[in-house]
């Protein structure tokens, strides 16, 4: 026995010095980066997006990141295994004493360490909506490794073995997918017959919504969105999806929106400075927290611990809505005619597509926030709160046995058809115009801005 606990301290001694060795390369590697760091961040001439792709993709940035990763497991597993061996270092060995608060403070992991997961994926879109073609490797190596630090937590107030050893492989598990799915530009366009008329469209008016709730004033909070609306819009996440990869029509959108997107992006500096100033609001909430129900008011270590938790959850919501909320509305503002447009031009091209597939209209209500948009009727279901629904012309409508002719209630040629109609796009502000069936491209010299105006027939030409 003795023999077997000799091993082991030997073992522990040096998984300590591995550790070490470690911790000494990495604070190495970070010192000998910083000025290489500092003297091209000063001559750089790169946009923020390509400077997180460069330091993201850097082979410097990805050792350290990896080896802070290993170092953290290595850690974690080290602690485990020394309050193994020696409990008294640890509560654990009160576990059987705490009774249902053992259960308490297991459940609080769980709900904290397991909301990374659906976090890291709203981080993923966010990073796809800026532009960007995949997720930083520091973060995607990063964040999973909240798992194993809450699997020390556990073991260190619970002594429950197995529940951390779930957490820690959890957390390698995430850390492979994570790190393996980083892409966020994969696209595979099906062929033409194998797309789904009514899934496409559904997932139009989806991605329509989306794409209209940047546009300013913007509701204060992390999403302009309500709870009912939420869920709406997670049900029809997978036609949104379906309609994204299969579609031309997103791509060209996003780059009409590439302004906004730009915009959207904070430099590097003051993103470093918020993300430094919130992990130290955290930080003080959390001591602050204990300090107060804890040692002021006497409530006990656990009850402490959740009541600091709420506490800094709430923090954390303000603070990030705050953030959210002032860069969404300061964009939205600056790009206001861009988003108009861009939404302007999808609901065009979803009504050509639901007449080219005959589809009913009221199968596919958009959620919206503004009612300004030609070639819709609403509802009003509140402030800043309308159902769109594509609007057809009842006049209109289309026979092949006619060679496409449209015809009104009298029977007569609409005069559509004798005189070609189309849009006019601005080569300046790039905003657009629908030609109307009295009108013609000579009949406008320029745009109200001042630009040259360029005639297209097809929605599709300009998108």
């Amino acid at each position: 026995m003795l023999d077997m606990e000799l091993i082991l301290m030997i073992f522990l001694i040096i998984m300590s010095l591995v550790e070490l060795v470690l911790f000494v390369y990495v604070v190495y590697l970070i010192v000998k980066n910083i000025p290489k760091y500092l003297k091209s961040r000063k001559k750089s001439l790169r946009s923020y997006k390509e400077e997180m792709l460069f330091y993201s993709e850097n082979l410097e940035v990805k050792k350290i990141t990896i080896l802070v990763s290993i170092l953290i497991y290595l850690t974690v597993i080290d602690l485990i295994l020394s309050l193994s061996f020696f409990p008294e270092l640890g509560v654990g060995s009160l576990s059987a004493e705490l009774g249902l608060n053992v259960f308490v403070i297991e459940l609080i992991i769980a709900f904290v360490t397991f909301s990374m997961i659906p976090a890291y994926f709203v981080i993923k879109i966010a990073f796809k909506e800026s532009g960007l073609e995949k997720v930083p490797f520091s973060l995607a190596a990063i964040i999973p490794t909240i798992f194993p630090l809450f699997a020390f937590i556990n073991y260190n107030f619970t002594g429950n073995l197995p529940f951390s050893l779930f957490l820690l492989f959890c957390g390698v598990l995430f850390n492979i997918v994570a790190l393996k799915y980083r892409d966020l530009n994969e696209t595979k366009v099906l062929p033409q017959r194998d797309i789904e008329p009514r899934r496409m469209l559904k997932g139009m008016s989806i991605y329509i919504t989306e794409l209209e709730s940047v546009r300013a004033p913007i509701p204060f909070g992390v999403t302009p969105h309500s709870l009912k609306n939420i869920f709406k819009l997670l049900l029809g996440q997978r036609e949104r999806f379906f309609f994204v990869k299969n579609s031309n029509l997103h791509q060209k959108v996003r780059k009409k929106m590439d302004p906004y997107f730009q915009s959207g992006l904070k430099s590097s500096r003051e993103s470093f400075l918020f993300f430094f100033i919130f992990m130290v609001l955290i930080f003080l909430v959390a001591a602050s927290g204990i300090v107060i129900f804890d040692f002021i008011l006497n409530l006990g270590f656990i009850y402490s611990l959740g009541m600091t938790l709420v506490a800094a959850m709430l923090i954390i919501y303000l603070a990030l809505a705050w953030k959210i909320n002032k860069i969404r509305t300061l964009n939205g503002e600056k790009h206001e005619n861009d988003i108009k447009n861009a939404v302007q031009m999808s609901i065009d091209h979803g009504k050509k597509f639901l007449e080219e597939n005959e589809l009913k209209p009221e199968e596919f209500p958009i959620i919206l926030r503004h009612n300004d948009y030609d070639g819709l009727e609403y509802e009003i279901k509140g402030e800043k709160d309308y159902i769109g629904f594509f609007k057809l012309d009842p006049n209109d409508f289309i026979d092949d046995d006619l060679n496409n002719v449209h015809l009104n209630d009298d029977g007569e040629k609409l005069k559509s058809d004798e005189e070609e109609q189309g849009y006019l796009i601005c080569e300046e502000c790039h905003g657009y115009y629908k030609l109307q069936e009295d009108e013609s491209p000579e009949d406008f010299a320029e745009c109200e801005c001042g630009g040259k105006l360029k005639y297209h027939k097809d929605i599709d030409e300009i998108l």
